[in-house]
């Protein structure tokens, strides 16, 4: 059940009244897991099994962290373990069985070990995040573990960030569900304004441009470096643009139930270092690697030598969360020594546009790696470059280029200005800022209506 086709906002509108008609809160709650659970479900009933099972798991062991004296440590280690084999069997075992298959073929040694029929649940790289970062915070005692099972099972799988984040904290979203759960009229307000902005980033920006980047990087050899390289730059704004919407509906979804859920961009390609760019791209994912990841290792306390072996590390493993594949592994390690060169360089141009261009250029560069379907387009993106040159199309795909990234420009430029990603909302006229809302709205469900839904990119993570 996609945000951004027909069936979710039929669903969305069946379920609306029933939660506004609930008085008690316990009743709104359970209401809430309930279609959370359905929600799920729709896409792969199975898949909700592995869900509960990681819920109740995960609810009873951080229970027993919490109570446990002179175990807590084990525990920890226990649960973080249970929550890696979890997501390492079905995210990252086929992986490893053909690599190692590859690999023994290397030495003609025919080892020929079957790959398992496992598909990937959606949304588990999320859920499991959320579980590890739970049981690190009543660890550290910033938390009290919650008794309520129905108040941690919708902080595993509340259904506007299940499947793609944001990856929310226990200590934000939990004392909401213990406050009374009433959606004030502020709260629908920006919820309207937060759906209409975040559908129309999706699907007249990240679809429009994911259908001409599909196209070009299904079949390099058709195309030339010229055409190939509007394609990654096209691949930044979809990515982007998906992420950012998906974010962006999700927020307001939260709103519409009377939950606040964080801010997860802070429109990024205004960023004048790489170090800034993660400070703002996927904030929720950035701020958990540092946190539960980067900290633990050590950080920068141990000497120049450990503060870049950690950053590196981290930003692999935060390269090799998002899919598992090489080429994942391989833009991790890029932006960990883009932010080792910065750490080292702090290269700092006079001209801040420069700055913010060249920081584009960098990360842009990194998303072709993100994006390619195997290493062998590497080779053949470097053939294209000596034999550089213009193709029939080449034009038109500079227009497209300068058309969507002007929308981009513009949707962050308000942003900015009115420090709200639902910038509208800040309009003087409000019949205006509504009109502009609701008619973004109806383009995107004509769109959607044409055109069949592309998935969110980060459902596959």
């Amino acid at each position: 059940m996609l945000f951004n086709s027909f069936i979710f906002w039929i669903f969305l509108s069946l379920v609306l009244p029933v939660y506004s008609f609930l008085k008690s809160n316990d009743l709104k709650k359970i209401f809430l897991f309930l279609i959370s659970l359905f929600f799920y479900s729709y896409w792969e009933w199975k898949w909700s099994f592995i869900l509960l099972a990681s819920i109740f798991i995960n609810y009873f062991l951080c229970i027993a962290l919490e109570n446990s004296k002179s175990k807590k440590k084990t525990l920890l280690i226990g649960g973080i373990t249970a929550n890696l084999l979890l997501l390492g069997v079905f995210k990252y075992c086929n992986f490893f069985i053909e690599n190692f298959n590859e690999l023994a073929s290397c030495v003609n040694i025919t080892i020929g070990i079957k790959t398992l029929g496992i598909i990937l649940p959606i949304g588990i790289s999320f859920y499991t995040f959320h579980a590890i970062g739970y049981l690190m915070d009543i660890y550290r005692n910033d938390i009290k573990s919650t008794r309520s099972i129905v108040d941690f099972s919708l902080y595993m799988c509340f259904f506007p960030f299940l499947i793609a984040g944001p990856i929310v904290r226990a200590k934000y979203f939990l004392p909401q569900l213990g406050g009374q759960l009433k959606t004030s009229n502020s709260q629908l307000q920006a919820g309207f304004y937060f759906i209409s902005i975040g559908l129309f980033q999706k699907v007249m920006i990240g679809d429009a441009c994911g259908r001409i980047v599909d196209s070009i990087f299904y079949d390099f050899e058709k195309y030339t470096f010229f055409e190939i390289s509007c394609a990654v730059i096209l691949f930044s704004f979809q990515i982007y643009a998906d992420f950012a919407g998906y974010s962006n509906i999700a927020r307001g979804l939260g709103k519409l139930f009377g939950i606040e859920l964080m801010q997860n961009f802070k429109q990024p390609y205004f960023s004048k270092n790489i170090k800034e760019f993660w400070t703002r791209w996927h904030i929720s994912l950035s701020s958990w690697l540092k946190d539960y990841l980067y900290i633990p290792l050590g950080g920068n306390r141990n000497g120049e030598n450990q503060t870049i072996r950690n950053l590196i590390l981290v930003m692999m493993i935060g390269g090799l969360w998002h899919g598992a594949g090489w080429n994942f592994l391989l833009w991790g390690l890029y932006h960990g020594i883009l932010l080792v060169a910065f750490r080292k360089l702090n290269w700092n141009l006079k001209n801040e546009i420069l700055n913010t261009l060249l920081t584009f250029t960098l990360v842009t560069i990194g998303w072709f790696l993100f994006r390619i379907n195997s290493l062998h387009q590497i080779g053949q993106f470097y053939e294209k470059i000596l034999l550089f040159g213009f193709g029939n199309f080449s034009f038109r795909y500079i227009k497209i280029v300068i058309s969507f990234g002007i929308t981009l420009f513009a949707m962050d430029w308000f942003q900015i200005k009115y420090e709200n990603d639902a910038f509208l909302i800040n309009l003087k006229n409000k019949g205006y800022a509504f009109g502009i809302a609701f008619s973004m709205l109806v383009i995107s469900f004509l769109y959607i209506f044409i055109k069949k839904p592309f998935p969110f990119i980060y459902f596959q993570f």
